[in-house]
């Protein structure tokens, strides 16, 4: 845009960048949040007691404590929970002990594929009261893998001796991470919105540009410098002596007496209208957009009706308003 001189084109022109600087920041924002969610997820739990320590208290409340237990063996799945069909539980063990642990998949398979007597894991949850249904199906899993009968568990007192009464869920999932990828996605997707709408107006103002040669350049920039010219800075439009200067959906400048209909366009949502555009058509037979404003407020009704009113007193032979007898006027007159 080096051909410009005037400021307030410039200015103009100068705010499609408004998309870029919110793309920006926006993924910025975005990898900070994936950033956090990603440590917030990972990082490793503080103020964690023992598992089995918890399970040899002899206090009453024992559940929802944050546990750990470093696993030596490599985790049997035993039970899947037929309402919830991430919810699955497995036999593990450290050096000493066996327990019921409740794994995602994730950390199933990272356990499984890791050898865990050379390289033992900690794994990290929150203690549950086990079930009589996961006590049954944790029973029955446990002696049809012994094949001495005097190893098997014949009693309540035996079971809770050898896995006790709660296990270890690590399924729990962290709210707080959650939260940060969703804001961290949905920045992301701002991110691609912002930037690619940045690209397309960039490149519609570019092109549009190119069609102004410098003599007529010229002459809008002076007109637009002129005290009669009103710079309408919400609307993106500039009204001069001679051109309506508009900046929707790229770089326009449209003489007045090139202008052969004006009607208005409204968007409604739910019955109500919600958006109010004002529609131009050429001698060439193009329909052009130069005005979208809201069309609930005092105060847009006043500017847009004001953008209507100088521009058919600019040229009094432009048909106003989208009805069948314009359209036909329209046919007759341009055979469009």
């Amino acid at each position: 845009m080096k051909r410009l001189t005037n400021e307030k084109l410039k200015k103009e022109f100068r705010k499609v960048n408004n998309n870029l600087i919110i793309a920006i920041v926006c993924l910025i924002l975005g990898f900070i949040c994936l950033g956090l969610g990603y440590y917030t997820e990972n990082r490793t739990p503080k103020d964690t007691k023992y598992l089995n320590e918890i399970i040899e208290s002899e206090t009453s409340e024992k559940e929802d404590i944050k546990v750990n237990v470093k696993v030596s063996m490599e985790p049997v799945l035993f039970a899947k929970m037929s309402n919830n069909s991430t919810k699955k539980f497995y036999i593990t063990a450290d050096d000493k002990y066996y327990y019921i642990v409740s794994l995602t998949e994730a950390q199933y398979n990272d356990l499984k594929n890791t050898d865990l007597e050379k390289e033992p894991i900690t794994i990290y949850g929150k203690t549950k009261l086990i079930s009589s249904d996961i006590k049954r199906l944790a029973e029955s899993y446990y002696n049809n893998a012994m094949e001495k009968e005097e190893d098997k568990i014949k009693t309540d007192e035996v079971f809770y001796k050898i896995f006790g009464d709660i296990y270890l869920d690590s399924t729990n999932e962290d709210t707080g991470s959650i939260i940060l990828y969703v804001i961290g996605a949905l920045c992301m997707l701002f991110w691609t919105c912002f930037f690619l709408a940045f690209i397309i107006m960039k490149v519609k103002l570019e092109s549009s540009f190119k069609k102004i040669d410098d003599e007529e350049l010229r002459k809008i920039e002076s007109e637009i410098d002129d005290k009669d010219a009103f710079h309408y800075e919400r609307a993106h439009l500039i009204l001069t002596k001679n051109y309506i200067i508009s900046f929707l959906s790229g770089f326009k400048a449209l003489k007045y007496e090139d202008i052969i209909w004006l009607y208005e366009y409204r968007l409604r949502q739910y019955g109500m209208t919600t958006q109010k555009s004002i529609m131009v058509m050429d001698k060439t037979g193009k329909v052009k957009p130069l005005i979208t404003l809201d069309g609930v407020t005092k105060k847009s009704k006043l500017v847009f009706d004001e953008i209507a009113d100088t521009i058919l007193s600019k040229n009094n032979k432009i048909l106003v308003g989208y009805n069948k007898e314009n359209k036909k006027k329209i046919k007759e007159e341009y055979n469009f």
